[in-house]
């Protein structure tokens, strides 16, 4: 892996398009149901993954769940979603890091998390991926107290092997991510 960068851009920034309708539905009922599960999310789950949301010591959550139209599984192939930590082992151990640390804010705060991702994969001998996508984490808990982090992440990168072939709403394609006003760099 050569090249990782996180942003955090700001949630509010969702509703006025900065990213794709799944995304404004997520945040929308996270929102409206005050972090609480519900039916609503059963139509989106085969796009996000679900971590445990428990807190931990790990560089991220244990991964429960991938959807199979989630960015990771695309990317990962369809084993991701039958075996998601021989998944995450094959990935750089900086970038987990990395990748955590948008996990812990949403765990340990309980709020919402929105970032821009630039990275370059290296997935087992394959050529190396270079991606770019925007990832939400929303901290959810069920009546009981139970807790977890659903991900959705949606390339915006020019790779056209993994371009989703729904439309963009808004495109961070050619936007640099230092020229981009409500990021910052974590």
């Amino acid at each position: 892996m050569s090249k990782n960068n996180i942003f955090e851009l700001d949630v509010n920034d969702i509703k006025s398009g900065a990213a794709d309708g799944i995304a404004q539905r997520l945040l929308e009922n996270w929102k409206c149901n005050q972090g609480y599960l519900n039916d609503d999310l059963v139509q989106i789950s085969p796009e996000l993954l679900l971590f445990n949301g428990q807190p931990t010591n790990q560089a991220a959550p244990d991964m429960l769940l991938a959807g199979n139209n989630a960015l990771a599984s695309r990317i990962l192939g369809s084993n991701w979603a039958d075996q998601p930590k021989n998944a995450v082992n094959s990935l750089d151990a900086g970038y987990i890091d990395l990748i955590g640390r948008g996990y812990k804010k949403s765990i340990f705060q309980k709020v919402p998390v929105f970032e821009y991702i630039t990275t370059e994969l290296q997935i087992f001998d394959a050529p190396p991926v270079q991606l770019r996508y925007q990832r939400l984490i929303l901290p959810f808990q069920t009546i009981y107290g139970c807790s977890f982090l659903f991900c959705y992440s949606q390339n915006v990168g020019p790779n056209r092997a993994l371009r989703d072939p729904r439309p963009i709403d808004r495109s961070l394609l050619t936007l640099d991510p230092q020229n981009m006003g409500h990021a910052r760099q974590t």
